[in-house]
């Protein structure tokens, strides 16, 4: 039977080295910002370029009231989407895996077999950050 699982955190969780360390127990697969290059793969309207410039984040100079629209007139960041989905289904429905961020404990929320584990505790968090960035001050 295949294991899945899914790790949904927050910056400076340490998320990313918690699921490497797991899947290397379990020698299974890790995936992560990986998706994000299979997720342009995925689409063949999306280069990996676009993939990288919108991933997780909406640039200063667009508004909400702003669309971002490729040559279909689809706005990118739906596209972005149904081809992150359709990667990490892919993923999912081929091996075991952990996988970190991306929505996965999302877009897998109705496979049977995937344990969801969230990571979010806010303290250990700025301690953790402050650990990697000790010259960067971090406020509360």
């Amino acid at each position: 039977m295949k294991r899945i699982i899914t790790i949904g955190r927050e910056f400076g969780a340490g998320g990313g080295e918690l699921g490497r360390r797991l899947a290397r127990e379990l020698d299974i697969a890790y995936y992560d910002r990986d998706i994000i290059l299979k997720t342009a793969k995925a689409s063949a309207h999306l280069t990996p370029e676009q993939v990288r410039r919108w991933d997780e984040r909406v640039p200063h100079e667009f508004g909400f009231t702003q669309s971002l629209f490729n040559f279909y007139n689809r706005p990118l960041s739906e596209e972005l989407w149904d081809a992150q989905v359709r990667a990490i289904r892919e993923i999912a429905d081929r091996e075991s895996c952990v996988i970190v961020g991306r929505n996965a404990d999302y877009i897998l929320r109705e496979f049977d077999h995937c344990l969801r584990v969230l990571y979010l505790d806010r303290n250990w968090r700025l301690l953790h950050m402050r650990k990697l960035m000790p010259d960067t001050p971090l406020t509360s």
